[in-house]
């Protein structure tokens, strides 16, 4: 009797064995479809009945979206927005102000390099460009400009007199604050911030342009890389024309 059950148990465990090796099998096959597919660019439409890869194909859009637009959306929750509203911030002269003053407005946050020498564009013509695109709206938008010491420059044998200048002029129309570094413990609280607990980065880039465009409530973020100021007008363009139709940003 025992040597029935024992067989009875020899023989299923068989049979469960065989189906899991079947079932791996089918997933594997399934995996190397989907990996297939989307290397091809072939996936389908994401209603699509006969769509057998929905996330992979759904990651597969994420990716093309962003890499082609070059721009990630990030919400911000409520408890993070109130740690914002309780920060300070200085300017290049020194002056502490509130984040909280920026609510309700369309905030562009552009960090920039420290560039002493041999710029391709002067320095004083990117804060122009800059202040220009803040004219356009000027109760509608705020900019921040963080100028941040680039890693690989010694900057001691630099001479920054042109940048320091235009660093510490008064009487803008944009925010210019103190100096930062895009990583490290230096890091300005608010870069740091949206990075780590938003973006949920480890590290920004330092070799591409890059700004970050807040909605009035600071609950959406939108960050935008290897783009210019014109390219950013046009978003913060589109963004007023949602507005303006009393959709949600």
């Amino acid at each position: 009797m025992k040597s029935f059950f024992h067989t009875i148990s020899l023989l299923a465990f068989v049979a469960i064995c065989s189906i899991a090796a079947e079932k791996s099998k089918e997933l594997k096959e399934l995996e190397e479809k989907c990996t297939k597919l989307v290397k091809e660019g072939k996936c389908p439409g994401e209603d699509d009945k006969s769509n057998e890869c929905p996330f992979q194909c759904k990651q597969w859009m994420i990716n093309f979206y962003q890499e082609t637009f070059r721009f990630s959306t990030f919400g911000i929750s409520e408890s993070i927005r109130d740690d914002f509203w309780d920060m300070t911030v200085k300017n290049s002269t020194g002056y502490v102000m509130s984040v909280e003053q920026f609510e309700g407005f369309i905030t562009v946050i552009i960090p920039i390099t420290k560039n002493c020498q041999n710029e391709k564009v002067p320095v004083h013509e990117v804060m122009t460009s800059i202040e220009n695109l803040q004219k356009v709206w000027p109760r509608t938008v705020e900019i921040m400009v963080f100028p941040f010491e680039h890693p690989n420059l010694d900057y001691k044998d630099l001479d920054c007199t042109d940048f320091e200048k235009e660093y510490k002029k008064k009487g803008r129309p944009i925010h210019v604050m103190e100096m930062t570094t895009l990583n490290g413990p230096k890091t300005n609280p608010l870069l740091e911030k949206l990075k780590t607990d938003v973006m949920r980065a480890e590290e920004l880039t330092v070799n591409t342009t890059q700004y970050f465009v807040l909605n009035p409530n600071w609950s959406k973020l939108q960050y935008h890389y290897h783009k210019s100021v014109l390219d950013i007008k046009d978003i913060v363009q589109e963004m007023i024309n949602i507005m303006d139709r009393g959709d949600e940003l």
